[in-house]
């Protein structure tokens, strides 16, 4: 792991006051970047595990109540899609609630409101 320490122009120094307030910034706004990119990485991953582990739950059920492999393949389809709209609805309203601003009112939208 990069250790940005590390790359502070000339030589370190003694003591966190006599860092370059600029250098500090830029570090911050850096990190802040990386923690965003691994909380995505981290949604795609629990994500990912939820819908892979609900499929396999009905296809499993599936294959233990019949023999028809058609069946088994289409309520795997089935539950992959259902599994991919939900995820896709959650995430949009999720997004959606954080425009709320809750204290000009209970149905104040910030901006320009568009649904």
């Amino acid at each position: 792991m990069n250790n940005h320490i590390d790359t502070y122009p000339g030589p370190r120094p003694d003591s966190a006051r006599d860092y370059d307030l600029s250098w500090i910034e830029e570090h911050i706004e850096e990190e802040r970047r990386t923690i965003s990119l691994l909380g995505e990485f981290r949604e795609i991953v629990f994500g990912a595990q939820d819908g892979l582990v609900s499929t396999l739950a009905v296809v499993a059920t599936v294959a233990g109540a019949s023999d028809d492999r058609v069946t088994i393949l289409v309520a795997g389809f089935a539950a992959a899609l259902a599994g991919i709209f939900s995820m896709a609805i959650g995430e949009y309203m999720g997004s959606k609630s954080q425009d709320i601003d809750l204290s000009k009112g209970p149905f104040h939208i910030k901006g320009d409101g568009g649904f």
